[in-house]
């Protein structure tokens, strides 16, 4: 099973890289990386498999270019079982977060950023006043106490504050939305976002869908959807999340051809935390939008082994003890493209591989 990511803070340059997926071994460095603070690859990490580190990445963000494969047009072979399979990869029941941050390098970025906004007239609305710069240096010192989230609290004003750096420049937004994805999971703004939505102050789940959509920045494509990632901490964001899901969909599957490793991740990582909630909140068709995004990542991008694992627990998640989704799986001819992750030599990968055709086929 899937467990919550607990990547870690480390080293002293803010670089969400060039990285892969990751898992339980010993961190590197999550915002490693020489010299820039370069948007790039934080990916969740899992608890019991080895991981190379998310952030961990090169002195520059390298959008990494995802090979090609066809879809399969052999027959699948239907699995045979001679007794009751148990399966140990799916259903998926406990959300993903990525909670790794560099709260001193995200800041001093978010500050050097600013200074940018300064020196141009038609962005100088978008400063901070000497007060809201005090406000900003208090949200990172919160943030930072990740151990004390449950006795600390936000106030409107830092909210505030949040919702106006998010709508910075796109060349000079990603830090903010890094201190968004951080805010996310703590207790006790989703209140206040559940509330501005209702007022139609701040509407989080368009504004995230806005930076994934807008392709001109890879790196706010990359934080949005690891924003969206983070709203499944809570159940009040969880109910945001779900009654966007249409839209998210939308948004979320013109990612694939961006053929970006990260964000393939992210939107993976998406896609599990989606097919979770399902599980207890049936949306058959949510769950179609989703197996057709997953259809198009298993036809178009060439996965890491990771990647290839979460693919399957989301489509194990979705179909298990699900005619219909199944029907569809299989309408999809999705068999004949898991089939072939079957033969991988990273045995979790195969061994998922098999129990998601086992529940295509009705074998168990």
């Amino acid at each position: 099973m899937l467990d919550v990511f607990n990547t870690k803070q480390g080293g002293s340059r803010y670089v969400p890289g060039t990285s892969t997926q990751t898992s339980a071994t010993p961190m590197v460095d999550p915002f490693t990386g020489a010299g820039r603070y370069v948007p790039g690859n934080q990916q969740p990490s899992q608890p019991q498999v080895p991981q190379v580190d998310p952030f961990t990445g090169q002195s520059r963000y390298t959008p990494s270019s995802l090979a090609r494969a066809s879809k399969a047009d052999e027959p699948v072979p239907t699995p045979s079982f001679a007794a009751a399979i148990t399966f140990k990869h799916f259903p998926n029941k406990t959300f993903i977060t990525v909670d790794t941050f560099n709260a001193d390098a995200v800041k001093k970025k978010l500050f050097e950023l600013e200074a940018l906004l300064k020196a141009n007239e038609s962005t100088a609305a978008g400063v901070l006043s000497e007060h809201e710069r005090l406000v900003v240096e208090n949200i990172f010192q919160l943030l930072k106490e990740t151990s004390r989230y449950h006795a600390t609290s936000f106030t409107a004003e830092q909210i505030k504050v949040i919702t106006k750096i998010v709508h910075w420049p796109e060349a000079q937004r990603f830090p903010a939305l890094d201190v968004l994805r951080m805010a996310l999971l703590h207790p006790d703004t989703a209140h206040y976002f559940k509330d501005a939505k209702q007022s139609g102050s701040f509407d989080l789940v368009s504004v995230l869908i806005n930076n994934i959509s807008s392709h001109g920045a890879p790196a706010n494509t990359l934080v949005a959807l690891r924003c969206l990632v983070n709203m499944f901490a809570h159940q009040a964001m969880r109910t945001m999340i779900d009654s966007s899901a249409a839209q998210v969909f939308e948004a979320a599957a013109s990612t694939v051809s961006l053929n970006n490793k990260h964000i393939i991740s992210a939107l993976i990582t998406l896609l599990v935390n989606y097919a979770t909630l399902f599980t207890t909140q049936n949306n058959e068709e949510a769950k179609i939008q989703a197996m057709s995004i997953l259809l198009e990542i298993l036809e178009k991008a060439s996965l890491e082994p990771e990647q290839a694992y979460r693919v399957l627990v989301a489509l194990g998640t979705l179909c298990f003890a699900d005619e219909a989704a199944q029907g569809v799986a299989n309408n999809l001819d999705i068999p004949a493209l898991v089939h072939k992750l079957t033969t991988l030599p990273e045995a979790k990968v195969a061994q998922a591989a098999h129990e998601v055709l086992a529940v295509l086929s009705g074998h168990f």
